[in-house]
């Protein structure tokens, strides 16, 4: 099909029989064309340039110069020619030169597409698939409206916001496949082959909100090559159980990115816009080479910046260390076409990490701040998750070497000997560091959290958010930093954390409330308790069961064997009186656990083991607490300020969740839970106290307190054990093999108990048991400690 112009009347209406057409956009204006594969020019009528584009039409001198001619030798008369922006197929090419003729092709068509664009279109959609691809193509009208076919089921294949589909299982016979705990495993996975069968590139992400994954079972975003519709996941199970991925399951979303071409030397990455960014790689290392060469040289301070910017890009892709780790020895061969580099077999033992180097030599710059720019670097480079970086770094840097001879020289530098004078009038600046420390990890705020600004802090947010984390190891490491912090004399950790949201008592409930008396329990219904914890504590006092040959005082250990006994021989009534109070709260907490549940011997039901270390740490804490000058007793309710509402805060409700989910949990993240709570118990400050250690506290609606927490586990407990036959047995013999009473070659003989599913119930079982037993004791020591002021 040709595009041919005349003066015969036979062709003024434009052409005569059939024609291909496509729709594109000339300057966001929608028009209707045809496919002029005769034509190496594109054209536009002058009616729709005056309709439309007069705007782009310049003042210009005649076109004599311009001599086109039609495929029958005749010659078209030129009357303009502009510069517009083309869209088609969601491509723009931009600037393109069109004609401006005086007459319309056909009816309607104003715009016939030359070779110009048809090439542009041609070069675009296979520019990824390699010019032996590309030269099976030849550019009759033929080859042209099967391009554009082509093109238009790939504008089909993909949305507008790039999803190709979904990933699937791709197993025979319909069979699930069970992923270990704790392990990772690579699967193949069925999703929409390319358009006639062609293999695409896609990236292969989480599905957000609605993925049909088991619980803490993940997959990794990963960029694959679709091959025949099958692709690789990699999918991670975090549960310590295995678990079952089944055939219909989807696995994640499949979406289509820009192209990527990466090859051994260089990295070229084509925008989604169109701009094509290109990195060298060996341009990369030539520069980091050069970096740390001259000693004190004028450079340093561009230099470090340089590699520094190099190491924040690997954290964010740590991947790519990859390409920045090479072998010096190796010798690369060219083929004969010139472009493509075949790479010997490289030894991972003598692979070169010029990065390090470079950064070693700038760590010995006389200039502190550049040390410490490259020390920051290093650790940066150091802590990237991938075994090859940290195989070179070790075995093939002298960061080791260098580590071993700084930490050497440090020790030699201490004095052999030194005057306790010299000691005291050392000026002592670790309580500024860890001021400066808790500041940059918990924030300056020191008033009442809300519950809609609990992210003013990011990394404050940030670090509570990982005591929650789906990785085991990375919880208990939370954990165990905000325990640490815990115990530094730093007041304002204990306030940031805790104590701003207790201040105004705002757990109290002010609003008169009838007590519930232990008559009335039997007439409740089984279900009300269960409740009212879910909604949140609304009862005065905890309702609690006790036996009738219950003696209270056995509870409570005798006067010679505690070393904090009163001193006075005779107690008068009221301290009797005040006795008993502190009996019925340290009851509270013996007693929670029902009998029928616990793991102790029949008797052992005492804390005596707890007081003698709850009462060293309630020492070593009130001490640390001095310079506080917190007040004795709780502020009168008359001078709190009224509040809507309690907010307990984003550390105290982390610790409350998982302290509900603990008999779900694994035994060292539940000891590590009950470990923090039991430090903020220990602080002397009245309102811990109250809130944390009083289980007749009346609290407001809506808000948890300690006591409202375990009841509400105690509950569950109850309800769970039914279903698990001979508990006792089982929990009293896990009790055993934790505490090292069963040899470790009789447990698979004895007992197969810690490959049964509910095993994290009886290890929680047994941790809620002692943590109740050592509330029991730090309330018996600050009550005590109380009285006696």
């Amino acid at each position: 099909m040709e595009h041919g112009m005349s003066n015969g009347p036979e062709n003024k209406d434009g052409l005569i029989g059939d024609y291909v057409s496509v729709n594109i956009e000339i300057q966001g204006i929608a028009v209707k064309c045809l496919l002029d594969t005769g034509s190496h020019v594109t054209t536009v009528s002058e009616q729709f340039v005056k309709d439309n584009l007069q705007h782009l039409v310049r003042p210009r001198q005649d076109l004599f110069w311009l001599n086109v001619k039609a495929a029958n030798s005749s010659t078209i008369p030129i009357k303009d020619y502009i510069m517009v922006d083309i869209q088609i197929f969601r491509t723009t090419i931009e600037k393109v030169g069109i004609l401006v003729v005086d007459s319309e092709p056909a009816p309607g068509v104003p715009c016939p597409l030359g070779m110009n664009i048809i090439k542009h279109v041609r070069n675009n959609l296979f520019s990824t698939e390699g010019e032996g691809y590309l030269e099976n193509w030849k550019m009759t009208s033929a080859g042209a409206f099967q391009i554009f076919h082509e093109i238009e089921d790939l504008s089909k294949f993909v949305t507008k916001n790039g999803d190709v589909g979904f990933v699937r299982m791709a197993r025979r016979m319909g069979r699930p496949i069970t992923i270990p705990a704790r392990h990772e495993m690579l699967v193949t996975g069925r999703c929409r082959n390319g358009p006639n069968g062609m293999n695409y590139e896609a990236l292969i992400e989480p599905m957000h909100g609605n993925s049909e994954l088991p619980k803490n079972v993940m997959i990794a975003r990963t960029l694959v090559n679709v091959r025949q519709g099958r692709v690789p996941v990699r999918i991670i199970n975090l549960n310590s159980y295995p678990v079952k991925i089944y055939r219909t399951t989807r696995l994640g979303t499949l979406s289509q990115i820009s192209d990527v071409v990466v090859e051994e030397s260089e990295l070229k990455i084509v925008a989604e816009d169109g701009e094509v960014l290109e990195i060298n790689i060996n341009q990369i290392q030539r520069l980091i080479k050069v970096c740390g060469d001259v000693k004190a040289g004028p450079t340093e301070k561009e230099e470090i910046q340089f590699l520094c910017l190099v190491c924040a890009k690997l954290k964010e892709m740590p991947y790519l260390v990859n390409f920045f780790l090479e072998d010096p020895k190796s010798s690369n061969m060219t083929n004969s076409r010139g472009g493509v580099k075949k790479k010997a077999k490289v030894d991972s033992s003598k692979l070169e990490f010029s990065l390090m180097n470079s950064l070693l030599s700038l760590v010995q710059s006389p200039d502190t701040r550049i040390a410490v720019k490259a020390c920051e670097g290093m650790l940066l480079c150091a802590s990237l998750p991938e075994k090859s970086s940290a195989d070179c770094i070790v075995g093939n840097t002298n960061f080791a070497d260098f580590l071993a001879e700084r930490l050497c020289l440090l020790y030699n530098a201490l004095p052999l000997s030194m005057d306790p004078v010299d000691v005291d009038t050392v000026e002592a600046k670790w309580g500024q560091l860890l001021a400066m420390i808790v500041s940059f990890i918990l924030g300056n705020d020191k008033t009442e959290e809300q519950n809609h600004d609990l992210d003013q802090h990011k990394l404050r947010q940030r670090l509570i958010e990982r005591c929650d984390h789906l990785s085991d190891e990375i919880c208990i490491m939370s954990l165990k930093l905000f325990e640490t912090l815990l115990l530094k004399s730093n007041e304002h950790v204990i306030r940031n954390l805790v104590l701003r949201n207790l201040e105004t008592r705002a757990y109290y409930n002010r609003q008169p409330m009838t007590l519930s008396h232990p008559d009335d329990s039997g007439n409740a219904s089984p279900g009300s308790g269960n409740d009212n914890l879910s909604n949140g504590p609304e009862n005065l006092e905890p309702e609690l069961e006790f036996d009738d040959d219950f003696d209270t005082k056995k509870l409570l250990p005798a006067p010679v064997e505690s070393d904090i006994s009163s001193e006075t021989g005779s107690p008068r009534k009221d301290e009797e009186e005040q006795q008993l109070g502190i009996h019925k709260l340290v009851n509270c907490f013996l007693i929670l656990v029902p009998e029928e549940a616990r793991s102790s011997l029949a008797g052992d039901i005492g804390y005596d083991m707890y007081l003698r270390e709850a009462h060293r740490q309630f020492r070593e804490c009130t001490v640390n607490c001095l310079p506080y000058d917190w007040p004795n007793y709780v502020t009168p309710l008359e001078k709190c300020p009224p509040h809507p509402s309690f907010c307990e805060g984003a550390f105290l409700k982390v610790l409350f969740d998982k302290l509900t989910r603990m008999l779900d949990q694994p035994y060292e993240v539940n000891l590590q839970v009950t470990s923090v709570i039991t430090k903020i118990t220990l602080f002397p400050h009245p309102h811990i106290q109250e809130y944390f250690l009083d289980p007749f506290l009346p609290a407001a609606p809506g808000c948890r307190t300690l006591f409202t927490v375990l009841s509400k586990v105690v509950n569950d407990l109850g309800v769970r054990i039914t279903n698990i036959p001979d508990f006792q047995k089982q929990v009293t013999q896990v009790r055993k093999q934790l505490m090292g009473m069963v040899e470790e070659q009789q447990r698979p003989v004895t007992s197969p108990l810690f490959n049964l599913p509910y095993i994290d119930l009886l290890e929680g079982v047994i941790v809620l048991e002692e943590f109740c037993k050592e509330l029991a004791a730090v309330t018996f020591v600050k009550h005590h400690a109380a009285s006696e002021r």
